[in-house]
């Protein structure tokens, strides 16, 4: 399980999904490394994580590193890129993003999605206005 999102620091989310998008399959394993300090991968896990980089699994890697608890969907092109989708375990909506292999794809979803729970939680709740009578007084 990775990290509570208000544990998370934005600019780091920001910085993983900027290297997912820019990156080519070469930087899949050092992506999937950066992810896993990121989002605060246990240790055991990421004794597992090394396995399966070790063997090139990258999106076996992704997907331990995304979890079971969240929903996702992938699909590769027919250009060889791809398009994964992540919803949160509380969020309603997903996040969609491409990418140029599939770990990448996913890694940049998850980092969209935490992103975009991060800010629906910081955005203050908007007071509710006066009633008429009690702004003419």
């Amino acid at each position: 399980m990775i990290a509570e999102c208000n544990t998370l620091d934005p600019a780091s989310l920001r910085r993983l999904l900027h290297d997912c998008l820019a990156s080519e399959a070469a930087q899949q394993a050092a992506c999937l490394r950066l992810a896993a300090r990121t989002l605060g991968l246990p240790s055991e896990r990421q004794e597992r994580l090394e396995a399966m980089l070790s063997c090139e699994a990258y999106e076996s890697a992704a997907l331990l590193i995304l979890g079971a608890h969240h929903r996702f969907l992938l699909s590769r092109g027919g250009m060889g890129g791809a398009l994964a989708s992540v919803a949160l375990s509380a969020a309603e909506e997903d996040v969609t993003v491409e990418a140029d292999t599939p770990a990448l794809a996913i890694l940049a979803a998850l980092a969209a999605a935490l992103l975009a729970e991060e800010r629906s939680t910081s955005i203050p709740p908007r007071a509710e206005p006066a009633e008429a009578s009690a702004l003419l007084h």
